[in-house]
């Protein structure tokens, strides 16, 4: 890795690591280097669902506009006993704003590791990284009322409803990260639907009570990132649209 490559964070399970630009054009070109640049076993199933060539492209674009957000989308790995780390998803935020006051999370899990907490612990974790940024004020994700595993994950960490959502048919959520947190009036959530809807801005996987826990990936134009269900949704921020 580079010496400018951010720091991982780490969790009792997984490891965040930051997508950069030379992860991001090593996955457009296909050159399978991305296992080498960040170190990890990369799974058949990689990409995830949302991990679209489109993606690729706001990244580039926001990491030349936004440059102090390089480390807000990380890769999300699986920590194993032998040391070694599988690359098992993503997770994220961005904002278009300078300063970047009001960002988007979001995320995205494989499949075969679904249903495990690990989308609310890489959450969790990022959130914390964000706090320690005074310029942001609040977190927003976006999910369709239906996905009450996104609902779920999104409770766990903190967030709580805030209305429609910018798309037709979807929900907000946010924490505020600042005094406004103390003073912010509740808002009800809608009923939710009874089938479940794909938004590539949200997780739709079953993310079940963990001691632990997108989404739009890590932005809203990429993803943050759905999950497809494997299961019926019991039950990820930034990534982007």
């Amino acid at each position: 890795m580079s010496s400018s490559q951010p720091k991982d964070i780490l969790t009792p399970r997984l490891a965040l690591i930051a997508i950069t630009h030379e992860a991001v054009l090593s996955e457009k070109a296909g050159d399978n280097r991305l296992g080498e640049i960040i170190r990890c076993t990369i799974p058949s199933a990689w990409p995830h669902v949302d991990w679209e060539p489109h993606v690729f492209d706001f990244f580039l674009n926001q990491f030349d506009q936004h440059p102090d957000q390089i480390g807000w989308p990380r890769y999300v790995a699986l920590l194993q006993p032998d040391g070694t780390r599988t690359l098992i998803g993503t997770v994220g935020a961005f904002s278009k704003t300078d300063p970047p006051t009001i960002c988007e999370i979001g995320y995205g899990i494989l499949p075969p590791y679904e249903g495990r907490g690990f989308a609310t612990e890489a959450t969790q974790a990022l959130i914390a990284h964000l706090q320690r940024d005074q310029r942001v004020s609040a977190l927003i994700a976006h999910t369709y009322p239906s996905i009450l595993a996104s609902i779920r994950i999104m409770e766990k960490c903190g967030l709580t409803y805030d209305g429609e959502g910018e798309e037709a048919g979807t929900i907000r959520y946010r924490l505020n990260l600042g005094p406004a947190a103390d003073s912010a009036t509740a808002v009800h959530p809608p009923a939710p639907a009874t089938t479940p809807s794909s938004h590539p801005g949200t997780s739709q996987s079953p993310e079940p009570p963990h001691s632990t826990p997108t989404p739009r990936p890590c932005p809203s134009p990429p993803p943050a990132i759905p999950e497809p269900p494997p299961r019926p949704p019991e039950s990820p921020a930034a990534h982007p649209p």
